[in-house]
């Protein structure tokens, strides 16, 4: 019974990142993981055949127990072979390197990384405001095509797929400081405005996060 079971049908191998794949799912899985991995419940593999499986794939040369993540590129020219491809990448293009795919989750990234503050302390802000908050926004994320390895732990994170017309550029940073001055000038025209409207003080903690994000980019 177990012979009918072919483990390169079922797994793939990258040798440029000695990973074993899973071809159908289009994910990765770690070598002592495999027998456990078939014997789970989404999967459902008979314990006999996903031991012959895995003690199989135990002899194949070219992958590592413990993947070497150190020497994993942050981007690629191309897309791994069967690994999912995701469309709807956030690059951070404030280090170009860091990539996620919620913008709550690149926003957790700007205060950890950038000491940037995307969110009010109290309040909302006003429609203007919100305007140019995402505007300031949108002016730091790059939508990207991206992958990743792992689906958690070491090795999970995104890899940025370049494509063939940003592959000859070395660095895109954000560094278009006039863009900068005018979102900086936008706001403080706005909070003006807003208080001789309300005739009102806008305290230090409910002032617009926009204005010093973008004046530590200045």
């Amino acid at each position: 019974m177990a012979q009918i079971y072919n483990a390169h049908n079922i797994f793939s191998v990258n040798i440029a990142f000695r990973v074993l794949i899973y071809r159908k799912y289009q994910y990765t899985v770690r070598p002592n993981q495999v027998k456990t991995h078939l014997n789970s419940t989404i999967y459902r593999v008979a314990g006999s055949e996903a031991q012959y499986i895995h003690s199989v794939i135990q002899q194949w040369d070219d992958i590592d127990e413990e993947a070497q993540i150190d020497n994993w590129p942050s981007q690629i020219d191309k897309p791994i072979p069967d690994l999912s491809v995701y469309k709807d990448g956030l690059l951070c293009r404030q280090c170009e390197i860091y990539i996620c795919r919620q913008i709550g989750t690149m926003k957790m990234h700007w205060l950890k990384a950038h000491g940037y503050r995307v969110q009010q302390d109290r309040g909302r802000p006003t429609p203007a405001q919100a305007r140019v908050i995402q505007t300031a926004i949108d002016h730091y994320i790059q939508p990207v095509l991206c992958q990743r390895i792992f689906a958690q732990g070491s090795g999970s994170h995104y890899i940025y797929i370049v494509p063939p017309h940003r592959q000859a550029v070395v660095s895109d940073p954000v560094s278009d400081t006039e863009t900068i001055r005018q979102l900086l000038q936008t706001v403080a025209e706005y909070q003006q405005e807003d208080q001789q409207a309300q005739n009102t003080t806008i305290q230090a903690g409910e002032l617009d996060e926009a204005t010093p994000w973008l004046n530590r980019t200045g």
